[in-house]
């Protein structure tokens, strides 16, 4: 079955329809073009229709005819990036799951560091922080998921 994407715009909002293949991850990808683009998501619906067919509903509300325009703008490039992700791809999946452990990695080493910097001034956690962030965003996956979050943690301490 060929993926069925809908964009209706009405006069506060935005509705998006997708039908498509079902696959693990299909709904935080499709939230993320969005995203990424700077609209929050109203509303999202997604159900399995059968075994390998699954249905999205997502809901954008407009603040102001400005965000209107600026959606309407992108709607075209969001439509294809939608579209392209709606071709299934196996490899798509041990990308998603690469996202999650750095995630879960981050999360876990900064528990070490609130831990470490508790007696820290606000200005000083702040700096620290954005090391962190610093940190994972600049290393890969396989890099972070090789070590401990204290060693993560430790790096990041010798790093600042």
């Amino acid at each position: 079955m060929k993926s069925k994407l809908d964009i209706k715009i009405k006069e506060k909002e935005c509705e998006i329809d997708i039908t498509t293949k079902d696959w693990a991850g299909l709904v935080d990808v499709v939230a993320g073009v969005i995203h990424r683009r700077g609209f929050n998501i109203k509303f999202l619906k997604g159900e399995v229709i059968n075994k390998e067919l699954a249905n999205l509903l997502i809901k954008i509300e407009f603040e102001n005819e400005g965000e209107k325009k600026r959606f309407l703008d992108q709607m075209e490039e969001m439509r294809k990036k939608i579209e392209m992700i709606l071709e299934y791809d196996p490899g798509m999946i041990n990308i998603l799951k690469s996202g999650i452990v750095k995630i879960e990695k981050f999360k876990e080493t900064l528990n070490i560091i609130f831990e470490k910097i508790k007696d820290k001034d606000r200005e000083e956690k702040e700096k620290i922080l954005k090391e962190a962030e610093y940190f994972f965003s600049s290393r890969s996956w396989s890099y972070i998921d090789e070590r401990n979050p204290e060693d993560l943690a430790r790096q990041i301490f010798l790093n600042y």
